[in-house]
């Protein structure tokens, strides 16, 4: 007997029971929406914490430090530089600068801004767009690059600047236009907010040479930018104690994709440093999530229990009507197999509609989720859309083939027995 002969009689005979193929199907159903709804609202809160780690930092960048176990770790110098550069993956190497000054413009001014250094060539993989002006210029002395939220951090401290009434949902137009302006910087050492700028401290005028794009990472959008040739000419007109070029405290590596970042990861700490970035404590909330994921499937693994007792007995039920049928197979020369082929084919069909059906059902319950989830979030003043539910496109396809499969299995032992009835008994049965 063909593939397509037994497909067609197993359709037929679904069909001529068409009240009990449908509660067994809407079983099926319901196994599958339960267990792909769970699933997605754990796939949603992995998805959401993920972007919220994003936001925070780039994840194809890794810090690179000295370890600090018994002082013994291996001293970042520019050899470490070479070292990093070699690594397969690698496309940008950088020492770090830190520091925290005070700012001013006119009546504006900021207690403490984060300024950044790192060599110039690195600025170039970062893909960064500007939204106002240009990228340094040279060697970068006297210049440095505002983060789009950096203007966000000024205030009057006089009071006399007024903000307009915004409609809701619009953002308040910036300060001042920093692009191109020459900014007053004073070192924010020993100051705290509120204390008189520049009582004890030196002064210099540092140009904003350009606006950077907004790229929803905190750590570009609320920091200052300078080249490191920038960065050592501020501190020697801040009478700053310059950093050492030959030993570093932080070194920046940068991947060429964030899913070899954790194989870069893993080859620093083989080097015997200390090696830290986004992609590890995506990583580290991933293996919670997993227990909270598995959970859930377990959960949502109960009412496909349950869908495929009722295949099996739906499956029995249709032995015990079709005794004779089954006889009569056997006598006019359809082998065991045939008959054990043509019951699963019937229970896959039930899995296999089934699944698709809750799959379909999952897929406009996830999309009414996040509808419901985003306007409450928006209400709430959220900048982006928040995801409730997440079905990735492997999840559907597992779902899918896991109810055919709950189908074939629920459909084995019946299939079994149907195999074993006696052609002559089966016959004579009424």
């Amino acid at each position: 007997m063909s593939y397509r002969d037994l497909f067609d009689m197993a359709k037929k005979n679904l069909l001529a029971r068409k009240l009990r193929t449908g509660l067994t199907l809407l079983g099926v159903v319901i196994g599958c929406v339960s267990i792909i709804i769970m699933l997605s609202f754990g796939y949603g809160m992995t998805e959401n914490n993920r972007r919220m780690i994003e936001d925070f930092g780039d994840v194809k960048n890794i810090n690179v430090t000295q370890k600090e176990e018994g002082g013994k770790g291996k001293a970042l110098t520019r050899k470490t530089i070479s070292e990093l550069k070699e690594l397969p993956h690698v496309v940008d190497v950088t020492p770090v600068y830190n520091t925290s000054v005070s700012m001013k413009l006119r009546k504006f001014q900021s207690d403490f801004v984060g300024i950044t250094a790192m060599e110039k060539h690195t600025y170039d993989s970062l893909g960064w767009e500007m939204e106002k002006g240009s990228f340094f210029h040279g060697d970068g002395k006297g210049q440095m690059l505002f983060g789009s939220g950096v203007v966000d951090m000024f205030y009057d401290p006089t009071g006399s600047t007024t903000m307009p009434a915004m409609d809701d949902g619009e953002d308040p137009p910036p300060l001042f236009n920093a692009a191109g302006k020459s900014m007053t910087i004073t070192s924010s050492d020993s100051m705290m907010p509120g204390e008189n700028m520049g009582a004890e401290n030196l002064s210099t005028e540092i140009k904003v040479t350009g606006l950077i794009a907004k790229t929803k990472k905190m750590d570009y959008d609320n920091n200052v930018f300078m080249t490191v040739d920038g960065y050592m000419d501020l501190m020697d007109r801040l009478k700053m104690p310059r950093p050492n070029t030959h030993s570093y405290d932080r070194i920046q590596v940068r991947v060429d994709d964030m899913k070899n970042a954790e194989d870069v990861t893993s080859s620093i700490k083989a080097l015997d440093y200390d090696a830290s970035g986004m992609i590890e404590l995506i990583k580290s909330m991933n293996k919670g999530m997993a227990i909270v994921n598995a959970i859930f499937a377990g959960i949502g693994s109960i009412s496909f229990i349950v869908a495929a007792i009722g295949i099996a007995n739906t499956m029995i039920m249709s032995i015990y009507e079709r005794t004779r049928e089954i006889g009569v197979m056997k006598v006019i020369g359809a082998s065991i197999q045939d008959i054990q082929k043509l019951f699963l084919t019937e229970a896959a069909l039930i899995g296999f509609i089934g699944g698709v059906i809750g799959v379909a059902l999952s897929l406009i319950l996830s999309a009414g989720f996040n509808l419901i989830g985003n306007r409450f979030a928006m209400a709430q003043g959220a900048e982006e859309a928040v995801k409730i539910s997440h079905i990735p496109l492997w999840l559907v396809l597992v779902a899918l083939v896991f109810s055919t499969l709950v189908g074939i299995a629920a459909g084995y032992f019946p299939a079994k027995r149907a195999m074993n009835l006696s052609a002559l008994d089966a016959i004579r049965s009424e």
